[in-house]
């Protein structure tokens, strides 16, 4: 039994409820050789038998989490100035913005009413207009980073984070929407709507940055190889620009 083929029956058994905690107990030797990769190959081999992509994409995190956090491993690999440093620095201040965004849903939540000149109201258009900036981020992965994968038969990944991709711009043009609405309607429903987007999109929008985090940048990072490759992706990103964060 080869290495992924091994790795996909584990993955399979975390999918059908086993503990990923007791799993890596009794496979630590062969876990200690797993790259972000590896965990990859092995969904795409569980696609092939027949397993859902969105049951894959549910377990994504609990199967990175058999090998840690290679974001942090990632982070102190890059050499300065790596393009990968800049789209992380860019998630961790998307993560920032999120957790804004949900202290100010509570806040919000308590007032009996708003206007377009009040602090929650300007810090709202704020958090959401940056958040709606980063369409630049999202092509960079789309048409610099997916092919890279694809190249090499690694499909499923950015199938998994195109689709969340779609849901998420969904997402945020619905909180556009609220906000440019909300002087106008009543501002109950207002409240209501902007609780049930918010804590639809924030969790969403975290879980989709695990997975590039730990996944998508150190398979790219790792299957990438040479410079002149590098300086290739570095200069396709230069020329679709970066968020204005």
């Amino acid at each position: 039994m080869d290495n992924v083929e091994n790795l996909a029956k584990i993955l399979t058994r975390i999918n059908e409820g086993e503990s990923p905690a007791k799993l890596r107990e009794g496979a630590e030797d062969f876990l200690a050789t797993v790259e972000p990769g590896d965990i990859v190959r092995a969904q795409q081999r569980m696609l092939r038998s027949g397993v859902d992509i969105k049951e894959i994409s549910r377990m994504c995190r609990s199967h990175i989490g058999l090998i840690g956090h290679p974001a942090e491993k990632l982070r102190f690999s890059l050499p300065q100035g790596h393009v990968l440093q800049r789209l992380l620095a860019e998630h961790q201040m998307v993560q920032c913005l999120l957790v804004d965004l949900s202290k100010l849903n509570t806040a919000i939540s308590r007032l009996p009413y708003i206007s377009a000149t009040a602090p929650e109201y300007t810090r709202l258009l704020h958090i959401v207009s940056h958040l709606a900036a980063g369409e630049q981020h999202t092509q960079m992965e789309e048409t610099v980073l997916f092919p890279e994968l694809e190249k090499l038969g690694m499909s499923v990944l950015p199938t998994i984070l195109t689709a969340e991709h779609f849901d998420l711009q969904y997402y945020t043009q619905q909180l556009q929407e609220l906000i440019y609405k909300c002087c106008a309607m009543d501002f109950t429903e207002f409240k209501r709507g902007l609780d049930r987007v918010v804590l639809y999109f924030v969790p969403l929008k975290q879980e989709h940055i695990f997975k590039e985090d730990n996944m998508l940048y150190p398979i790219a990072f790792g299957v990438v190889n040479g410079d002149a490759a590098w300086n290739r992706l570095y200069s396709a990103c230069e020329q679709i620009g970066y968020c204005c964060f």
